[in-house]
C-alpha cells in the first residue's frame, strides 16, 4: 500500500526496488490499519506515521528516507506549492511572501499552531506533532538551498533513468 502513485514515497520505493512497484494507492492514514489487518503485506508510511507505526503493531522493514539520504547524501525532496504563470508574478510573489511569513512565525512560535494541527492530524501526541512539524518547518521551507534543489533534481534524474518518471519531467532551476 502506498500513499499515491505520484508521491515521493512511491518514487523512492520504486528506486529502492529498481522497478515499478506492484502497489495499491490509498489515503496515507489508511495504510497502517490496512497492513495491520493483513490486507497488504507491507505499506509505505509517511507524515506522522513514521513516528507511530510501532503503536499499530507494525515493524519497519526499511526507512526509505534514510536509504535515500545514505544513497545520495541529500535530504528527501518533499512537496511544494506552485503558482501557475497565468496568475501573474504579483500573485506568485504575494503567495510566496505570505507562506514565508507563516513559516517564520511557526519557527518563532512552535506551539502556536498546535491546536489547528491537532484538529487535522491523525496522531495527537504533542511529541509526534512536534517531530512532524520539525520535518517541514525549517530553513529549506523558507528558501530552498542549493542542496535542496540538488535533491529534487537528483530524484527526478534517477526517476527518469529508472523509467519511473516520464522524460518530460523537468529539472528545476531558480533565478
Amino acid at each position: 500500500a502506498v500513499p499515491g502513485f505520484w508521491t515521493t514515497a512511491y518514487l523512492l520505493l520504486g528506486l529502492y526496488l529498481n522497478r515499478e512497484p506492484n502497489a495499491a494507492a490509498m489515503v496515507f492514514d489508511r495504510i497502517m490499519p490496512a497492513v495491520g489487518i493483513g490486507d497488504y503485506d507491507f505499506g509505505v508510511i509517511i507524515h506522522e506515521g513514521r513516528f507511530t507505526y510501532e503503536n499499530h503493531g507494525l515493524t519497519a522493514l526499511l526507512d526509505l528516507g534514510q536509504w535515500w539520504e545514505d544513497e545520495t547524501g541529500l535530504p528527501i525532496p518533499r512537496g511544494c506549492i506552485a503558482v501557475k504563470r497565468c496568475h501573474g508574478r504579483h500573485t506568485a510573489q504575494t503567495v510566496e511572501h505570505i507562506i514565508r511569513e507563516s513559516i517564520r512565525y511557526g519557527l518563532k512560535n512552535p506551539h502556536a499552531s498546535r491546536h489547528y494541527i491537532k484538529s487535522h492530524a491523525q496522531e495527537l501526541a504533542d511529541e509526534v506533532v512536534d517531530q512532524h512539524i520539525s520535518l517541514y518547518v525549517n530553513d529549506n521551507s523558507i528558501q530552498i538551498s542549493s542542496q535542496g534543489l540538488n535533491a529534487i533534481n537528483t530524484l527526478f534524474e534517477r526517476g527518469r533513468s529508472a523509467g519511473l518518471l516520464p522524460d518530460s519531467c523537468i529539472s528545476l532551476r531558480f533565478k
